[in-house]
């Protein structure tokens, strides 16, 4: 096989011309992979000052509700209750409009640190059940918590609100 140096194929154009073009093109291709990765300085993590950092909620009885706020917070009713769960690392999937989300740790206790929620986006019919069961079988994509917090009903209403869900 021959090969022909980019260099020899336009002796015009100097060295630098075409080191900056590759330097351009690299950037450009790093900035295109990251586009769908939303930036920590969009999705501000907000922690109210009434809040009480929790290491585990109980999820028995009552019904469940989850609120996505951002990228890496989402607020989780269980029955009455409302604690702020917070991601460290962004939740992509998150945000979508179709998203579902569930835990593996059904009607039992859901533990900071140590547990995830899953984030499933291609869930069809029975949208709790088809995104637990994708969650089982590795399918819906998981989100570790890294801090829970018991809020109050205002700081909810108040969260809600500054992020327009």
């Amino acid at each position: 096989m021959h090969t022909i140096s980019i260099a020899s194929l336009s002796p015009r154009v100097p060295r630098t011309v075409l080191c900056a073009a590759v330097v351009g093109l690299l950037g450009l291709v790093g900035r295109v992979a990251n586009a769908d990765k939303p930036s920590q300085s969009d999705d501000p993590i907000v922690v109210p000052e009434a809040a009480v950092a929790v290491d585990h909620i109980n999820l028995f009885g009552g019904n469940r509700k989850w609120t996505p706020l951002n990228h890496r917070m989402i607020l989780a009713t269980v029955g009455s209750k409302y604690f702020l769960m917070v991601f460290d690392e962004a939740c992509p999937r998150l945000m979508q409009r179709n998203a579902v989300i569930t835990t593996l740790t059904n009607d039992t206790v859901l533990d900071a640190r140590t547990d995830v929620i899953y984030v499933d986006t291609h869930v069809s019919g029975n949208s709790t059940a088809d995104a637990l069961a994708g969650a089982r079988e590795g399918a819906g994509f998981p989100c570790q918590i890294d801090r829970m917090y018991s809020i109050l009903d205002e700081d909810a209403k108040a969260l809600r609100e500054q992020f327009k869900r």
